[in-house]
């Protein structure tokens, strides 16, 4: 080759990116001089694995498969495998909010698993039982009937319609129209003030029986009220709610279990958060 093609070859772009393309392929193999080993890609599929493969396809199908289809759901499965391995390697898992939701998930699960073969003793059950009354007892109700005067009403109007209900006049014809129930039957706090208000249930229990009083103040306005039924809240007996017993203890032991295995895994970590006010502004 002439000296001026040596001079006119020096001067293409295109050498000079192939120039760099050599230096940047001999340096990636001085950073990485291991040798490839093929082995650390090995995959076996037991034959536990093929056993559970028929089984998922019995639950399905009910049947056994055949010879092909077995082969066909093993070849599946190691697609899948090498599919799955390949993402982890270019690290497509990493910010995937679905599969770090998905492996909380099964990490909760395992966590869970150890209280279910936790069998609690009788005398456990009953010392949770005795700590924890207000858990097991039923809750108090209350059953009346009601008449709505308004958002604002007179004391004077108030007294009217109170001296029209304890003379017998029927509840329908006192008040104000309304799409409020005119009548409730026995029913819990939570019930009640679902419909009239937080606090319309407190303010019953007051309440004498049997008899027209208030006025009582709801979301709504001002109501008459009449109590008709009054049904405390008590605590079964150990033995009638046993069950019950046993399952909010496992909950409380669960919760508990899975705070203290989760306190044990944090002391492996060095933790480094940021100032959160600072995070905030």
């Amino acid at each position: 080759m002439s000296d001026l093609s040596i001079k006119q070859l020096l001067r293409e772009p295109f050498f000079h990116f192939l120039l760099i393309g050599v230096a940047l392929f001999g340096l990636y193999g001085w950073l990485n001089d291991a040798p490839e080993d093929p082995l650390t890609q090995s995959l076996v599929v037991t034959e536990r694995d093929v056993a559970q493969l028929a089984s998922n396809f019995r639950r399905v199908w009910q049947r056994s498969p055949t010879h092909q289809e077995l082969q066909h759901l093993v070849d599946k499965h190691v697609q899948e495998e090498i599919l799955v391995r390949e993402a982890l390697a270019m690290g497509l898992d990493s910010g995937d909010a679905v599969i770090r939701q998905r492996l909380r998930q099964k990490m909760e699960f395992i966590l869970d698993g150890a209280v279910a073969s936790l069998v609690p003793s009788e005398q456990t059950l009953r010392d949770f039982y005795r700590a924890n009354p207000e858990r097991f007892a039923t809750r108090p109700r209350v059953g009346f009937q009601q008449v709505f005067l308004g958002p604002a009403v007179e004391k004077a109007a108030v007294a009217a319609a109170l001296k029209e209900l304890e003379g017998g006049r029927p509840p329908s014809e006192v008040g104000q129209a309304t799409l409020l129930a005119p009548e409730i039957r026995a029913s819990a706090a939570t019930t009640v003030d679902s419909n009239f208000g937080a606090g319309f249930f407190g303010q019953l229990v007051t309440l004498p029986p049997d008899t027209w009083a208030g006025p009582v103040e709801s979301a709504y306005g001002q109501h008459l009220v009449k109590v008709t039924e009054t049904i405390t809240g008590t605590l079964p007996e150990f033995e009638a709610i046993r069950e019950q017993v046993e399952e909010a203890w496992r909950r409380d032991a669960s919760e508990r279990l899975s705070k203290e295995q989760l306190l044990a895994m944090k002391s492996d970590y060095d933790i480094s958060l940021p100032e959160v006010d600072g995070v905030s502004r």
